[in-house]
């Protein structure tokens, strides 16, 4: 009953074609990525029982703020150099991975490169070195250009990833702070993205909470 129909992007906006009840309505996004529109898609099927989704106005969804960890995008200044930071620090899981290697593939960088921290998916019991080496023919067939890894379980992605994405493994968190410093370029994309408890998380809060001169 609810289902998406297009999406086109026109300046800063992304225009959502909703089929609602077999009727079309247009949203406003500030992002297509693939998480934001289920939750939209959702929404709408919510409120849909309550309102007249005709009565709603286009841009409600517009401001909405990812969460953080979550996929949230940061500019921070680090060096004299900018970078965008994507954080997807705050957890790890083989579906929420793959989700958020899609979203990346979305964005354009144009001359630019984009970088990948990866950390441990964390509590996945005795299937963990099988789902963690899945996930590298995923990073394959990305556009991601450096893949860099933290963390023991991570290495079985790192194995099978190809030889001209593969970036370092790190082991410590100075390590970290080194690869951003020196390896990533003005205007690069940097994602991170591992379970809570590896550490990424706090790195990457602290990242963003400092801004400017953040290491």
């Amino acid at each position: 009953t609810v289902r998406l129909h297009s999406i086109k992007k026109k300046k800063s906006k992304y225009h959502v074609s909703i089929n609602v009840y077999k009727k079309k309505k247009i949203f406003f996004t500030s992002t297509n990525f693939e998480n934001n529109l289920k939750n939209l898609l959702c929404a709408i099927t919510v409120i849909s029982i309550f309102k007249n989704i005709k009565n709603l106005n286009k841009n409600i969804f517009y401001n909405c703020e990812i969460p953080e960890g979550r996929g949230d995008l940061s500019k921070i200044k680090i060096n004299k150099k900018n970078i965008f930071l994507i954080d997807e620090s705050y957890n790890s899981n083989p579906l929420s991975l793959r989700s958020a290697i899609n979203n990346f593939n979305l964005i354009n960088v144009k001359n630019n490169k984009k970088h990948l921290i990866l950390g441990d998916m964390l509590e996945l019991g005795k299937h963990s070195k099988k789902l963690h080496s899945e996930l590298s023919y995923v990073i394959n067939s990305s556009s991601i250009d450096n893949v860099y890894v933290f963390g023991k379980n991570i290495k079985e992605t790192y194995k099978n990833i190809h030889r001209k994405k593969k970036g370092l493994i790190l082991k410590e968190i100075p390590q970290i702070i080194d690869l951003i410093k020196n390896n990533i370029n003005n205007n690069d994309y940097l994602m991170i993205k591992g379970s809570n408890a590896t550490g990424l998380h706090k790195l990457t809060s602290s990242l963003k909470k400092e801004r400017k001169n953040a290491l």
